[in-house]
């Protein structure tokens, strides 16, 4: 939503009904997830960290053993504030200020987004206040903010907060792990 100020963005967004196109994912779900994390624990082609001996034998083999099993769910990566932008724009020069993790990507962007070589475009990046990943990699916000100012020259984006945890809205998600431990432990009291 572009408005000359911040409430009146929100109240026209407020009006809005928006039908969001979740795509391909749609049918995602925590459940589905966990499926292929557990699944993956006993592939025979899964990632092993470090190797040392035959693993296996010795599990077998092991007057007594320890296993546990670890968790952690999705989880959105939420910033303390919102995601912002403010943008300058003129066909020979784009400038950007961003609390951003990642000012290398924000300037890739930018340079993206307003069709300029990255030598013609700056990013100063600004204190964040907790950016837990969203304000790394993807800089998607960015890039909004800088389409819209191609056409208008100057913009402030503010992100609704609460659009962050809309599937659609692009946040990445915190990756889900799954991890299991096997001990073999010798046959002589507590470890």
């Amino acid at each position: 939503m572009v408005a000359d100020t911040w409430w009146h963005a929100k109240t026209a967004l407020d009006a809005l009904s928006i039908d969001w196109d979740l795509g391909p994912e749609a049918n995602a779900s925590s459940a589905k997830f966990a499926e292929v994390l557990r699944a993956g624990l006993d592939a025979p082609e899964a990632a092993v960290g470090n190797r040392n001996g035959n693993v296996e034998s010795a599990l077998a083999s092991a007057a007594r053993r320890i296993e546990a099993v670890y968790s952690y769910p999705h989880q959105n990566h939420a910033t303390m504030e919102p995601m912002n932008a403010t943008v300058r724009y003129t066909p020979e020069r784009c400038e950007v200020w961003t609390p951003t993790q990642n000012g290398e990507a924000a300037l890739a962007a930018a340079s993206e987004a307003s069709g300029l070589p990255a030598a013609q475009c700056e990013v100063y990046k600004l204190h964040l206040g907790g950016g837990f990943g969203r304000r790394g990699a993807v800089h998607d916000w960015v890039r909004q903010a800088v389409l819209i100012a191609k056409d208008d020259q100057a913009v402030r984006h503010l992100a609704e907060e609460h659009l962050e945890f809309v599937p659609a809205a692009g946040a990445p998600l915190g990756i889900g792990t799954l991890s299991s431990l096997a001990a073999r432990l010798a046959d002589r009291g507590p470890p």
